[in-house]
């Protein structure tokens, strides 16, 4: 039998016929598979899968992988893994323009006992529309090396466990199995932690007052610098951070040598009624806790002292003081009273103790001229002041409360009695011009 062959034009029209008729044959590949991991227990990693999309229209993948748990096993909590997230996006760093999801279902393999469980994740492209861009793509999956239960982690046992993988890449069903054998290894040890040394100021805290802040100095030990601490990591008593205005500072303004003893401290603040709202009175503990850039932990504590202390507007001539707390040998309590230009118009001991004593005192104290300022001072023996724990300053709004109360009392007084409401209403007629809004 002789072969003819055909030459010429024929020849040339009939390959340019079959090229214009025939798709093009796509070359959509897995291109690599994770085989092998090493990771902490406890710890994230991640699970790569590169694929390359090299469709003539769209391109679809679909990727799932699983690992099975006997929960039957008193020891099969330590061997289970949690799936956590998952990026896809092609090499050039861009993202899919179709969604890509991920779903994740525990399931009871068929012909296992019930408690042996499967977990499988897959994800992949969704809907029917697929991916119009061609070119190479990471799909990463993120893992924990613990398994999950009632929102606790339990950390994987030391060892190996394997993750089966199967993956199919566009409508050519492309695909590919394998294992992936994950070595979980120890945790890695916490780094020591500092012994920071702390000072809360004020020492003296009164639970009534409408500061704003509570300040607090941070020394650390030799060979560690303040500037590496992280601010937004600092809690007081594990609850209250610092407050963002004093996270955003800069270093300069918040380190210093405040108590001159030559070792540089880092001043943060918190918010003085968040601190209020979680103390009693009488000493408490305040612990500080944070890190380091790095994440090294420090700690560190200081014993302040509470109390209430109010000062209330009796009349004109008279304020209510009401004051609880624990005060130290050497101490006393006074009130001393000002005009609103600051003139000395004297002063009252309310309590001058020999011993260390908790006090629940309760008292008016009056002035023959009517009352502007009364400054309610914790001092010492010398009479040097410790603390100015209330600085009550007579405004309109109190004078305008006596009014109130006044002219509602006014029509049951007996008669004989009302002199002594038009002599405070008088009083109050002569302190209101002077008196702040």
């Amino acid at each position: 039998m002789k072969l003819k062959v055909v030459t010429g034009t024929v020849l040339v029209l009939a390959v340019a016929f079959f090229s214009l008729e025939l798709p093009r044959v796509s070359a959509s590949a897995i291109l690599f598979l994770p085989r092998y991991l090493s990771t902490p227990s406890n710890e994230t990693f991640v699970l790569p899968f590169k694929m390359r999309f090299d469709e003539p229209d769209e391109g679809f993948f679909a990727l799932a992988f699983y690992w099975d748990n006997n929960e039957t096993d008193p020891n099969g909590k330590y061997w289970n893994f949690t799936y956590e997230s998952f990026v896809a996006k092609f090499a050039d760093g861009t993202g899919f323009t179709v969604p890509v999801t991920a779903t994740v279902i525990k399931a009871i393999p068929e012909g296992y006992p019930a408690g042996y469980y499967r977990y499988i994740v897959s994800i992949g492209t969704a809907g029917e529309k697929g991916e119009g861009k061609n070119g190479d793509f990471w799909v990463n999956a993120t893992m924990r090396a613990a398994g999950l239960m009632n929102g606790i982690y339990t950390p994987h046992a030391i060892g190996d466990q394997d993750i089966t993988i199967r993956i199919v890449v566009s409508e050519t069903y492309r695909t590919r199995e394998g294992v992936c054998t994950v070595h979980v290894t120890a945790p890695p040890l916490p780094p020591p932690e500092i012994a920071a040394n702390v000072d809360i100021n004020p020492d003296t805290l009164n639970l009534k007052s409408k500061g704003k802040w509570i300040t607090c100095y941070i020394e650390l030990p030799e060979g560690y610098n303040v500037s590496n601490i992280d601010r937004s990591t600092i809690l007081l008593n594990d609850t209250i951070p610092v407050d963002p205005f004093w996270v955003n500072k800069t270093l300069e303004s918040v380190i210093g040598d405040y108590d001159n003893d030559s070792v540089t401290d880092l001043m943060v603040k918190f918010n003085r009624t968040q601190v209020i709202d979680m103390m009693t009175v009488g000493n408490q503990t305040i612990k500080i806790t944070g890190q380091l850039a790095d994440g090294t932990p420090f700690e560190g504590t200081d014993t302040i002292r509470a109390m209430h202390a109010q000062i209330t507007l009796t009349d004109v001539h008279t304020v209510h003081l009401n004051v609880t707390g624990a005060f130290l040998q050497g101490e006393n309590l006074k009130v001393k009273f000002y005009s609103y230009s600051g003139a000395f118009q004297g002063e009252t001991t309310v309590w001058n103790g020999t011993t260390p004593t908790q006090i629940d005192l309760s008292l008016d104290l009056s002035q023959n001229s009517p009352i502007e300022n009364a400054i309610f001072i914790l001092a010492d023996n010398e009479e040097n002041t410790i603390l100015n724990l209330v600085n009550f300053v007579v405004h309109r709004s109190d004078l305008f409360n006596k009014i109130t109360q006044i002219l509602m009392g006014w029509p049951l007084t007996p008669s004989a009695e009302r002199i002594q409401f038009f002599k405070e209403l008088l009083g109050i007629s002569k302190q209101w011009p002077y008196a702040p809004q």
